[in-house]
């Protein structure tokens, strides 16, 4: 139960700035399935940030990056990270490759691609904040990952979707990304939540 008011926690952090933008960006009346892409595009960017475990403030005030020459690595391919790794990196920027094209009049690979490498490498300087390590081979195999995910789309989405998104807006994601990584950044201590539900 504690922990299920933890993770309840992280998710309101998260997407209650989401509504608020949504709201704001959501003048003139738009259509259902808007919302819905839009909601899935934010759960998406949520369980991103959620099993990157991206950076807050409160792990700033706590580890005041005082570890950060130990746990960065720009050496590309340097095996720091096994090749199950690599999958799992690859996996998980594959949707965000196939969902962001759908904000867009007219996609393009270079526009998805630049995307998920400044995404991924948002997530890679946040995790210098709470001792995770910071590696290039992530942010390779992440940008790799959305370059797949853009290329399904073009096979797959794009042909089922054709003209039923029309009110997306293409500033949109940048706007959900932002602030859903804000609410976060913010409001999200979860080793204080933590200390008042275990008593530590």
């Amino acid at each position: 139960m504690k922990n299920l008011l933890i993770n309840l926690y992280e998710l309101a952090a998260a997407m209650l700035p989401f509504f608020i933008v949504y709201a704001l960006l959501s003048k003139k009346p738009k259509k259902l399935e808007h919302f819905i892409m839009a909601f899935i595009f934010a759960c998406y960017i949520f369980a991103v940030y959620h099993l990157t475990n991206t950076g807050t403030l409160y792990d700033l005030l706590v580890y005041k990056m005082s570890h950060t020459a130990d746990i960065i690595n720009f050496e590309p391919f340097s095996m720091t990270i096994d090749w199950v790794g690599y999958l799992q990196n690859i996996l998980l920027f594959i949707p965000f490759g196939m969902l962001l094209p759908l904000f867009f009049k007219r996609p393009n690979f270079l526009l998805c691609t630049l995307s998920g490498t400044l995404f991924s490498l948002m997530i890679e300087c946040s995790q210098l904040l709470n001792k995770r390590s910071s590696d290039v081979d992530d942010l390779i195999m992440n940008t790799l990952g959305a370059l797949i995910g853009y290329l399904l789309y073009k096979l797959i989405l794009e042909r089922l979707l054709k003209g039923k998104l029309q009110n997306l807006s293409r500033l949109e994601p940048l706007f959900y990304i932002l602030a859903m990584f804000a609410g976060r950044f913010f409001l999200y201590n979860e080793l204080g939540l933590a200390k008042i539900l275990y008593g530590f």
